[in-house]
């Protein structure tokens, strides 16, 4: 991200290795768009942040799936059309940068993998269905 300066905190994470158990998202580490900031509400011991992300890319979120925000693999537990609201439980706030995100602040943003997936398989079936008409 063009806004960060060195000592800048950063979220890193081992990659998985193909023995590795799975326990969570799937993660690629790339970036689809940045999304900004709506707003940080706190909401008992944990902390609702509203990101609006990029038209294009909204059709890759769904209610309960996953989004990485700057590295940080999520769940979306709200969606309205391009605002997509993730819950940060305290172990979340202690361990990652996210901590000091604020209204304004611009995140890096990777929608689901499984979701693109199958978005372009769908859009290809389409296009298949067609060709054979």
């Amino acid at each position: 991200m063009k806004n960060l300066k060195t000592g800048d905190r950063v979220n890193l994470e081992r990659a998985l290795t193909l023995s590795t158990r799975l326990g969570g998202h799937l993660v690629q580490g790339h970036v689809d768009c940045v999304g900004i900031v709506e707003g940080v509400k706190k909401q008992s011991n944990t902390y609702l942040i509203d990101i609006r992300i990029s038209k294009e890319f909204e059709k890759f979120t769904v209610l309960h799936g996953s989004v990485a925000i700057n590295g940080v693999s999520l769940t979306i537990a709200r969606k309205s059309g391009v605002i997509i609201t993730v819950s940060l439980i305290p172990y979340t706030l202690e361990n990652t940068s996210l901590k000091f995100l604020r209204r304004g602040s611009a995140v890096n943003i990777e929608t689901d993998i499984v979701g693109k997936y199958l978005y372009q398989f769908f859009k290809n079936q389409k296009t298949y269905d067609n060709l054979s008409e």
